[in-house]
């Protein structure tokens, strides 16, 4: 789904639909906009379109990553799909894969990436085992 709403005057809300998350619920992202007042009708329809396919491109190729809506969890599984699997040996991949679905995104999946603050992560330090960083037990997650 996308779509263009007017919010104002000349504000516009720009949405356009990116998949969907981990429990089956319909992603949206959305983005305000704001004209120039002093663009003719016709100018102002031309820049619209231009914001929205821009913005329409940035979502589906996934370069747009907004911290204010993407939970943690949703950017381990954009970073694992678009940079650890392509970057890493396949051994070292699977301890990155065991360790992140069994502690980390338990921990601290369900938080926006901009919710996240140093309390948290002294926290989930705390809270893991002596063996986390050292190999432990990666066989069952």
């Amino acid at each position: 789904m996308a779509a263009i709403e007017k919010r104002g005057k000349n504000s516009y809300r720009l949405t356009v639909s990116c998949g969907y998350d981990t429990f089956g619920k319909n992603i949206y992202k959305k983005k305000t906009i704001t004209l120039d007042e002093n663009l003719t009708e016709k100018k102002s329809k031309e820049e619209l379109q231009r914001q929205f396919i821009l913005f329409k491109k940035q979502v589906e190729s996934g370069k747009l990553m907004d911290g204010e809506n993407i939970l943690f969890a949703d950017f381990i599984n954009h970073w694992l799909a678009n940079y650890a699997e392509r970057e890493f040996a396949p051994s070292t991949l699977h301890v990155y894969k065991m360790r992140l679905h069994k502690r980390v995104i338990p921990a601290l999946g369900h938080l926006k990436l901009t919710q996240i603050k140093p309390m948290h992560l002294l926290e989930f330090y705390d809270d893991k085992p002596d063996d986390f960083w050292e190999g432990g037990d990666d066989n069952d997650v």
